[in-house]
């Protein structure tokens, strides 16, 4: 799963195939360029520069290069048409899961669940709300803290314990049969994509179905 969230001040959590980059965005016109506190995560935290160049309501386009590294990564992203949903802090209330994660929401946005990797079991406790309050606006800020679950057959966390875990969250569509190809027939259902990250290499990213 790669994914990019970008809130209205410009901050960003990018989702890589192996893990993630966060930080900000400086739009000049049709260009833009990392700020400078801008980092790729994965068990430790690189700084990262970046430039490339944006469409709105299209794509994004570019790439970055970690510090000390000689290859630089490329950036496609395209428009998510469920980034013109209109949602409210009810629209992910319930209980979503997928790839380990059990998470359950409720009306206020309280976040509490479990992450699973083989024995290792992690409590999970947060918040996910909307980014900007009182809108309609696809986009929820995400703090979830991992700690190491209580249950006798848990050998562990898999996740950086007791940090909080902070990024974004939004409802995006999925086939319905779990196809990866889609036709004109394709349905559709609601998935909840979460990403969010330590600030010093720690991770998660998930896409979770409601249930």
């Amino acid at each position: 799963m790669t994914v990019t969230f970008i809130d209205s001040g410009a901050r960003f959590v990018r989702a890589e195939l192996v893990g993630t980059v966060r930080g900000g965005f400086r739009f000049s016109g049709s260009t833009w360029n990392f700020t400078p506190d801008t980092v790729s995560e994965f068990l430790v935290a690189t700084t990262v520069t970046g430039t490339g160049t944006i469409a709105l309501n299209s794509k994004l386009d570019g790439s970055y290069q970690r510090a000390g590294s000689d290859t630089p990564s490329t950036i496609g992203a395209t428009y998510d048409p469920a980034n013109a949903l209109a949602v409210d802090q009810a629209s992910i209330e319930g209980s979503w899961k997928q790839d380990g994660f059990e998470i359950s929401i409720d009306d206020q946005g309280n976040v509490s669940g479990t992450y699973t990797s083989g024995t290792k079991i992690c409590a999970l406790t947060g918040t996910a709300m909307l980014a900007e309050p009182g809108s309609a606006k696809n986009l929820y800020r995400v703090s979830v803290t991992p700690s190491v679950a209580t249950s006798p057959a848990s050998t562990g966390c898999a996740m950086s314990v007791d940090i909080p875990h902070q990024g974004y969250a939004a409802i995006r569509f999925v086939p319905s049969d779990g196809s990866i190809v889609t036709t004109s027939n394709t349905l559709y259902r609601r998935s909840l994509t979460m990403v969010a990250t330590t600030g010093t290499g720690g991770f998660f990213k998930t896409q979770m179905l409601k249930q």
